[in-house]
């Protein structure tokens, strides 16, 4: 009878021993994936956008006819989101909501730029 309950006793301290380890394996696993998404390098690339590729490369007077989100404009112009919304609620920047969003038109874009340079 006694050697019943040692052997049961072996078998829940191996179950026990064994998820730990598991655990700890998977809390590293997870650790180690997570300092691998930190420092995965971000492409230059934007998301699509209708037909074509938006990048930071494109010049802002070569999407003139285009509508540009605020986001679209904070990697075509030197400024923060912030501003331009500031801008855009302040009036001095035409916007039109599209689909839920805040667009400008990039000639517009340009014409407000200009004027803001010219101050």
């Amino acid at each position: 009878m006694s050697d019943r309950r040692g052997a049961s006793f072996g078998w829940w301290l191996f179950s026990v021993l064994a998820a730990v380890v598991l655990g700890w394996w998977l809390a590293v696993r997870t650790l180690a994936l997570r300092v691998g998404q930190a420092v995965a390098v971000v492409p230059k690339e934007l998301p699509a956008v209708g037909d074509h590729k938006v990048t930071s490369a494109v010049p802002l007077k070569d999407r003139a006819e285009d509508f540009l989100t605020v986001k679209e404009l904070e990697a075509c112009l030197p400024l923060c989101g912030k501003s331009i919304r500031r801008e855009i609620a302040e009036g001095k920047l035409p916007s039109h909501r599209m689909r839920g969003k805040v667009t400008v038109k990039g000639s517009d874009a340009l014409a407000w730029l200009s004027a803001r340079r010219e101050e």
